[in-house]
C-alpha cells in the first residue's frame, strides 16, 4: 500500500496498518499507552484488545507524523481512545494539551487508516485511487 497526505493549511499525518498484525498487548501496551488508554483497553474482551491497541497505535502514529516526529516522538504523549474520539497530544516539555481532528476512513477490510490534522475534520478530503496489483 502507498498513502500520501498533503495539506496547504495545516499539519496532517497519515498512518495505516494491516488489521491482522499480531500485537502482544501485555508487552506493547505498557510501553505505548497512557494510564487512561490502558483503562480504556481493559474494557474490551482479551480477544478484541489487540485490534483496539492497533487502532490506538495508528492514531498515535498519524499525529506524531504530522508533527514530524514519527516513531521518534513520545508515543505516550498522544492519547487515542479508539476511532470514536479525536486524539489529544500533551507536549512532553510544556504539558500543553492539543486536540487533533481525526478521520478513520474505511478503505477496505485490509487496512486501519487514520488521517490526523490540526484543523476541523471537515477540511479532510480523502481521494482514493485504486489500482490492480502488479504482476
Amino acid at each position: 500500500w502507498v498513502a500520501v497526505s498533503l495539506s496547504s493549511i495545516s499539519r496532517v499525518g497519515l498512518d495505516l496498518e494491516n488489521p491482522n498484525r499480531q500485537l502482544k498487548v501485555s508487552r506493547l501496551g505498557p510501553r505505548v499507552l497512557s494510564p487512561t488508554e490502558a483503562t480504556w483497553l481493559a474494557t474490551f474482551d482479551s480477544d478484541l484488545q489487540p485490534h483496539h491497541l492497533l487502532t490506538a497505535w495508528v492514531g498515535k502514529e498519524a499525529v506524531l507524523k504530522a508533527l514530524g516526529l514519527g516513531v521518534h516522538g513520545v508515543i505516550t504523549s498522544v492519547e487515542v481512545l479508539g476511532h470514536e474520539r479525536n486524539p489529544v497530544r500533551t507536549d512532553p516539555q510544556s504539558g500543553e494539551r492539543q486536540r487533533w481532528s481525526a478521520v478513520w476512513p474505511l478503505v477496505d477490510q485490509s487496512l486501519i487508516v487514520c488521517l490526523a490534522t490540526e484543523t476541523a475534520p471537515e477540511s479532510i478530503q480523502l481521494i482514493r485511487i485504486s489500482a490492480s496489483p502488479l504482476t
